[in-house]
Parts: C-alpha cells; structure tokens; sequence
C-alpha cells in the first residue's frame, strides 16, 4: 500500500513529482492539500514549455504515477 502518502514528512513534494513526469511530458500541480491526507493532484499532458491540458485529477502521487506508467 502507499506508505509514502500516510506519513506526512515521506510525501514526494510536488515539484519531485513534477521533475519526474516530466520526462515523460507531463506536469503536475497539487491543486488541494488540507491537514489531513486528502489531495487533488491535477496531471497536465504538456503541449510545449508553457501550454498543455488536463489529463485528470488524482488523490495521491502514486496514482499520478501509475496512471503515467513510472516507477516513483
């Protein structure tokens, strides 16, 4: 199970999400993160350096990544 995501000093940030996507060609923002461990990450396929669109909407870095196909 994510065991990253449950301890709040182990969660990947969103820019170590973002510099890993984008290799791939996506970015990342985390669009929602209150004091419990509820997220909206939103998953951009980028166009070019200054445009894209949006993929979808995730609860957690691992999903990001596995809807991606990457290893975190």
């Amino acid at each position: 199970m994510g065991e990253t995501t449950h301890e709040r000093d182990e969660r990947m940030t969103e820019k170590e999400l973002d510099r890993l996507l984008a290799e791939d060609g996506y970015g990342v923002k985390l669009v929602r993160d209150d004091d419990s461990d509820f997220q909206v990450w939103e998953l951009w396929e980028l166009l070019d350096s200054r445009d894209g669109w949006i993929v979808g909407y995730f609860d957690s870095p691992e999903d990001v990544c596995d809807y991606v196909g990457i290893w975190a």
